[in-house]
C-alpha cells in the first residue's frame, strides 16, 4: 500500500469515526424496536387496504418496519401488497401501451402515470411518460416484413448496424421488438442520412408520391385512410406523412397529402382528389389530373408535448356540425363492427363538441358497456369498473352498468375465494388461509367464506398439534372458533393443546432436573409457569431449581483464584 492510500484509508477512518460519534443515526444502527407504534401502522395500513387505497396502505406496512424491522405481520403484508401493486401497475401500463398505439395519448399518459401510482419506480411507464418530449421527426420510408426477417435483420440491412433495432422499434412503438410478422408494414426513420443508401439497396417499399386531398365535410383522418387504403387503422400513415402532431385535429378545407405506399392498396376515388399541386383550396378535378409528388420526398413533422395533444380542437369553422356528425357517424359505425375502442375514441369526438347529442351519448354508453364486457372477461377488473362506469355517465339508467360495476369490484375477491378453495382442497391450508382472508377483506360478512377459513384454520392446526406445535394449533383452533362459532371440536381442541403443551414442557424439565440439567429444566418450567402458575408443582419445583442453580453459580465463583 502506497503512502497516499494509507493517508486516504486513515482520513475516511476518521470522517466516519465523527459520523459514528454524532447524534445522529446511522444506517444499518439498531434502534430499540416498537411494537406498539408498528401496530397503529398494520391497524392504518389494513384500514386503507379496506377503502382499496393499497399505495398508502403499503406505505403504513413500510413504516411499520421501520420501527419494528423484525415485526412478521407487517413484512407479510408488505410483500403481499408488493406483488399486488406490480400486478396492476402492469395492468395499467399494458393498457396505456394499447392507447399509445392507437393514438390516444391523453388516455395513454393517463393509464401510465396509474401505473407510477401503483409502482413508483415502474421502468417502462416512466420511459413512455417522457418518450414524447418534443423533438424533430425523422423521415421514414415503409418496409414490408419478410419471412425469417426480424428487427435486428432490418435495422442491419438499412443502418448497417443490428445494434439500432430499437430506433425502429421506438419509432413504431412496437412493445416486443422480438417479435414482427411476415407482411406487416413498419416505418424506417432516416437517422443522419444512413437510411437513402439502405433503402435503396433493398428496393424498399416507400412512398412513390401523394395526391392532395381537400378534408370535406364528414371527413377525419381515419375516414381518409379507409376510403384510400381501405382501413381505418392506417390513419397514422397519413398523419406522419403530414407531420400532424394529432390526428384529430383537422378542420373542414384543410388540405391533406395522401401517401401512396407501395404494398398498401390504394384507392383513388375523383372525388377526393385536388387538380395539382397549385389548385386553390376547395377545386375537385378527375383522377387523371391528380398530382404525384416524387418518391424521394420524405416527410418530417415536429413532435410537441403531450399536453399539447390531450384536449380536442372543437374549432370546426362555419361547417362544425358537419365535421362533429362525421365522427359520430363514424363511431356508430365501428360499433355496429364490433370495434368498441375504436368506436369510444372517434365518439368522443364528437360528444366533446356536442355534449347533449343523445344519439351519441347513448352509442358512447353501449360502446363502453361493451368493452366493459370484454375487459371483465379479461379479468382486468379495474379497466372493466372504469369502462361501465363511463358507460353509466351517459346512460344513468343502465341497470346492467350497476350490475357490472358491482361484480368488476368484487371480481378480485372471487379470484382469491376460487384459489383459496383449490389451495384447501389439496391440503394446502397455510396459502387457502392467505386467500380466504383476502377475500374477507372486500366481504368481510359472507358466511360461506368465513366457514371456509375456519376449515382451514382447522386443519392446519391439526397438523401443528401433531408435530407437538401445541402453541401454534392453540392459535389457529381459536382462528377457526372465531371465523365459525358452529364450530363444536374447536373450543375442546384449543383446551387440549393447552393440556398437551403445559405436559410436555413439565414433563421436559423433570428429565432435566434429574440428569442435573439445572438451566433447561428451568426453561421448560418457566414456559409452563408462564401459562399456568398453578399447574401441578411446577412453580415449587421451579424454585427449587433456581435457588440450585444460584448455589452451584456461586460455589464456582468462590473456587475461582
Amino acid at each position: 500500500m502506497t503512502r497516499q492510500s494509507i493517508i486516504t484509508a486513515m482520513v475516511l477512518g476518521i470522517l466516519l469515526s465523527g459520523l459514528q460519534l454524532s447524534g445522529c443515526v446511522m444506517p444499518g444502527s439498531k434502534a430499540k424496536p416498537n411494537p406498539e407504534l408498528a401496530a397503529q401502522y398494520i391497524e392504518k395500513g389494513k384500514v386503507l387496504e379496506k377503502k382499496g387505497d393499497l399505495p398508502e396502505a403499503y406505505e403504513q406496512y413500510k413504516l411499520a418496519l421501520t420501527v419494528d424491522p423484525k415485526n412478521p405481520e407487517a413484512s407479510q403484508n408488505r410483500e403481499r401488497l408488493n406483488k399486488e401493486l406490480s400486478k396492476l401497475a402492469d395492468q395499467r401500463y399494458r393498457m396505456g401501451m394499447k392507447y399509445h398505439r392507437q393514438g390516444k395519448y391523453g388516455l395513454a399518459r393517463k393509464e401510465f402515470l396509474t401505473a407510477l401510482k401503483y409502482q413508483p419506480n415502474h421502468p417502462k411507464a416512466s420511459k413512455m411518460l417522457v418518450s414524447r418530449q418534443p423533438e424533430k421527426s425523422p423521415g421514414y420510408v415503409l418496409h414490408t416484413v419478410k419471412e425469417g426477417e426480424s428487427l435486428s435483420s432490418i435495422a442491419k440491412q438499412y443502418y448497417g448496424d443490428y445494434k439500432k433495432f430499437n430506433i425502429i422499434a421506438r419509432f413504431n412503438n412496437i412493445v416486443d421488438a422480438t417479435h414482427v410478422n411476415p407482411g406487416q408494414t413498419i416505418m424506417i426513420p432516416d437517422i443522419n442520412r444512413d437510411l437513402n443508401a439502405g433503402a435503396q439497396a433493398m428496393g424498399a417499399k416507400k412512398t412513390t408520391g401523394f395526391v392532395w386531398h381537400t378534408i370535406a365535410p364528414g371527413q377525419s383522418i381515419s375516414k381518409l385512410a379507409q376510403i384510400y387504403y381501405g382501413d381505418y387503422n392506417q390513419f397514422h400513415i397519413i398523419a406522419r406523412y403530414n407531420g400532424m402532431d394529432d390526428a384529430t385535429r383537422i378542420k373542414i378545407g384543410d388540405r391533406v397529402k395522401v401517401p401512396k405506399v407501395n404494398g398498401l392498396p390504394f384507392n383513388d376515388p375523383a372525388q377526393h382528389v385536388e387538380k395539382d399541386v397549385s389548385a386553390a383550396p376547395g377545386t375537385l378535378a378527375t383522377p387523371s389530373s391528380a398530382t404525384v409528388a416524387p418518391a424521394s420526398k420524405i416527410a418530417t413533422s415536429t413532435s410537441q408535448p403531450e399536453e399539447s395533444v390531450v384536449q380536442e380542437d372543437t374549432n370546426f369553422g362555419a361547417n362544425g356540425e358537419e365535421q362533429i356528425l362525421a365522427y359520430r357517424d363514424s363511431g356508430i359505425e365501428l360499433y355496429n363492427e364490433g370495434k368498441y375502442e375504436d368506436a369510444i375514441f372517434e365518439l368522443n369526438k364528437a360528444v366533446e363538441a356536442k355534449p347533449n347529442d343523445q344519439q351519441t351519448r347513448t352509442y358512447l354508453a353501449k360502446a363502453y358497456l361493451e368493452a366493459g364486457k370484454a375487459l371483465f372477461d379479461q379479468k382486468d377488473f379495474n379497466a372493466a369498473r372504469e369502462a361501465f362506469e363511463s358507460s353509466k355517465q351517459y346512460n344513468p339508467q343502465c341497470a346492467l352498468c350497476a350490475e357490472y360495476i358491482d361484480k368488476a369490484r368484487t371480481g378480485p375477491a372471487l379470484i382469491h375465494r376460487a384459489n383459496g378453495i383449490e389451495s384447501l382442497n389439496r391440503n394446502d391450508f397455510a396459502l387457502a388461509i392467505a386467500e380466504f382472508e383476502k377475500f374477507l377483506l372486500a366481504k368481510p360478512g359472507d358466511p360461506e367464506g368465513r366457514s371456509f377459513l375456519s376449515r382451514a384454520y382447522f386443519q392446519k392446526a391439526l397438523i401443528d398439534y401433531n408435530k407437538g406445535e401445541f402453541l401454534a394449533a392453540k392459535r389457529g383452533f381459536e382462528s377457526a372458533l372465531n371465523n365459525d362459532s358452529r364450530c363444536e371440536k374447536c373450543a375442546s381442541y384449543v383446551n387440549q393443546s393447552l393440556i398437551s403443551f403445559k405436559d410436555v414442557h413439565y414433563n421436559k424439565g423433570v428429565v432435566y432436573y434429574g440428569k442435573q440439567q439445572l438451566a433447561e429444566a428451568v426453561s421448560e418450567w418457566e414456559m409452563v409457569y408462564d401459562l399456568d402458575p398453578d399447574y401441578k408443582d411446577v412453580e415449587q419445583n421451579l424454585k427449587k431449581a433456581k435457588d440450585l442453580l444460584a448455589k452451584l453459580e456461586k460455589i464456582k465463583k468462590s473456587r475461582q483464584p
